[in-house]
């Protein structure tokens, strides 16, 4: 039970709390409910099942002994979605430029609203609104008043902006009930857009579109004409059962999705395999590798999850919100592949823009021993190198044990030998595998890192 001094005037002020307020009593959150001549009803955030009610003598005894705090806008449309946005990061848990950026704004917003309202409350000034002719002139005196101001960041230069970019920054500022959190950036990283396309009429056109790898060579231009026609088609029996119609791409939409193909496939199966391998080699020669670990190529690319995950078979197992929230993630996947065996030896997948930490990452992936992953995914048997550095002219130290060491291509198991004291076993090694497709970055070894 609460004690309460008796020092208490003989009139005590009633306190209003807006229906959008917060009240904090003793670290414990409070919504307002009821309001009456005798004092307040309220129920706790964390249990809206509960009511407690205080009196305005008790309201206005914990505001004077400091336990009682409020703020009237706390649940505001605006700034309740900058808070589901950002949970609880306050402003000083931004970065030093955007916590420069949005305090400037911020402070520009309100000294524009304070102009305002002294604007309209005294005649002889001259208006104030959002008109062009109204903010060339009043921008000025803004970033006047700001440069006089010491405020956060102010080591660093923030720009004022355009009145059109004003406009914007003032709406939001005030929709956000006047909180500098809304008008944090909502975006960061890659600025990848959402897939505007739905993904049922993604699966058809891309299934047109792969015909485009045939020996019979069609052209896209005929391609484009047998998807109008099959869309023709599927929308009739769609009508029938109150499904929405698939949606017909624009020639150029259609032209990506033929040239997004694999350019190695798409030659192999139009102009055969010999005129793929010549046209996709390294170089003349190819690539001489001598044994697993001694050259790996890493590369990456952008993938649309939605797309691939339609490609697949999974897009009809999602709920609503996971497919709108697929829309617009893109991954960055990094691999790198050794050439020898052609195995996978890292894997990263990033979503936004990949830079130089993930590939250390990858190549932190590539070198690391995978016996227990392997072991664990139930291999057959482990990698036949660490991708430490020896001499090329040596064979993988391998023993008589490792099931690798028997069933190797190119390798006649009765020339295996194995070495009497360490076990070590020394064979001939296969003819090279030429690779069939470029990469960006080579690899020669673990000590010996090209870029």
């Amino acid at each position: 039970m609460t004690n309460f001094p008796r020092n208490i005037p003989g009139r005590i002020p009633n306190y209003y709390f807006a229906p959008t307020a917060l009240v904090v009593i003793d670290k414990t959150e409070y919504r307002p409910l009821e309001t009456t001549d005798i004092g307040h009803v309220l129920k706790p955030v964390k249990h809206p099942e509960r009511r407690e009610f205080f009196s305005h003598v008790q309201v206005y005894d914990l505001l004077n002994s400091g336990r009682l705090d409020y703020d009237q806008e706390h649940f505001v449309e605006g700034r309740a979605k900058s808070r589901a946005r950002f949970e609880e990061t306050r402003v000083v848990d931004l970065p030093e430029d955007e916590m420069a950026r949005v305090t400037c704004y911020g402070a520009a917003c309100e000294i524009f609203l304070r102009m305002k309202e002294e604007a309209r409350r005294d005649r002889t000034l001259p208006r104030v609104s959002l008109t062009d002719a109204s903010l060339d002139r009043v921008r000025p005196l803004i970033e006047k008043e700001l440069n006089g101001k010491k405020r956060a960041g102010a080591g660093l230069a923030v720009t004022m902006p355009c009145n059109r970019q004003f406009r914007r920054i003032l709406h939001r500022f005030i929709e956000g009930g006047y909180d500098v959190m809304a008008l944090v950036k909502r975006c960061s990283g890659s600025k990848g857009r959402p897939s505007v396309h739905a993904a049922a009429d993604m699966l058809v056109w891309m299934e047109m579109a792969a015909k485009f790898a045939d020996p019979r060579k069609p052209t896209m231009a005929a391609l484009y004409r047998e998807l109008e026609a099959k869309i023709h088609e599927l929308n009739g029996g769609r009508a029938a059962n109150n499904l929405l119609p698939h949606k017909m791409p624009t020639r150029k939409v259609f032209e990506k999705l033929v040239k997004d193909l694999d350019g190695f496939f798409v030659c192999e199966q139009r102009e055969g395999k010999d005129a793929a391998m010549r046209k996709y080699f390294i170089s003349a020669t190819g690539v001489e590798v001598q044994r697993p670990g001694e050259r790996v190529e890493m590369d990456e690319w952008t993938v649309d999850l939605l797309t691939w995950i339609t490609w697949i078979g999974m897009y009809n197992t999602l709920t609503d919100d996971q497919r709108k929230k697929l829309k617009s993630i893109r991954l960055r996947i990094i691999v790198a592949i050794d050439v020898a065996t052609r195995c996978i030896l890292a894997l990263r997948f990033v979503q936004g823009a990949a830079d130089e930490q993930h590939a250390v990452d990858a190549i932190e992936m590539m070198v690391t021993n995978k016996a227990r992953l392997a072991q664990l995914c139930g291999a057959t048997s482990t990698l036949v190198d660490d991708l430490v550095d020896r001499d090329p002219k040596l064979a993988p130290l391998l023993t008589a044990e490792d099931p690798l060491m028997h069933g190797i291509e190119g390798v006649n198991d009765e020339l295996i030998q194995f070495d009497d004291k360490t076990g070590a076993a020394s064979f001939p090694m296969p003819a090279p595998i030429v690779p069939t497709a470029s990469a960006s970055t080579t690899i020669k070894s673990a000590d010996d890192i090209q870029l």
